[in-house]
């Protein structure tokens, strides 16, 4: 019976040997979350943080759809201990609000629940999506780009 035993332990360690444990990520630096996120359940939600003098500056936004223009949201309470980041959104045009508690649990993905109208997972991931630049109003058109009087 031992030498069963004994076989069926070298067994199973022997087929996990030539697995190597992962070692563990080191905790990624307060500076990044700082950057563009999106959020990772398909909605396109993207959101934009700068820390300045440590503390986060957030703006958040739904990009423009077919039948919806872009769209921030109001966004607040925001707290950071340089791997926790705390903060409410709130979509205007329904007044949604929801609150996200979220780990930076490495360097691209933001990790926690979202509370409020409604409760869940949250992941965010660090995208690099080229943001289109907005027209300035009061840019003057090139000089060989025909005027119309308005």
């Amino acid at each position: 019976m031992r030498a069963l035993l004994a076989a069926s332990v070298f067994a199973v360690c022997g087929a996990c040997s030539g697995a190597r444990a992962r070692a563990p990520e080191p905790p990624p630096a307060p500076e990044a979350v700082s950057g563009l996120w999106e959020l990772g359940d398909g909605s396109g939600i993207l959101m934009q943080i700068a820390l300045v003098e440590g503390t986060p500056q957030i703006d958040a936004w739904s990009p423009a759809s077919p039948t919806e223009p872009e769209t921030h949201f109001t966004v607040g309470d925001i707290a950071w201990d340089g791997r926790h980041l705390q903060a409410t959104f709130t979509y205007p045009p329904s007044k949604t609000t929801t609150r996200s508690d979220l780990m930076l649990v490495n360097a691209d993905r933001l990790e926690g629940t979202v509370s409020g109208a409604y409760t869940g997972k949250e992941t965010w991931v660090r995208t690099v999506k080229a943001l289109a630049a907005k027209p300035d109003a009061a840019a003057t058109p090139p000089a060989d780009t025909p005027r119309t009087p308005p």
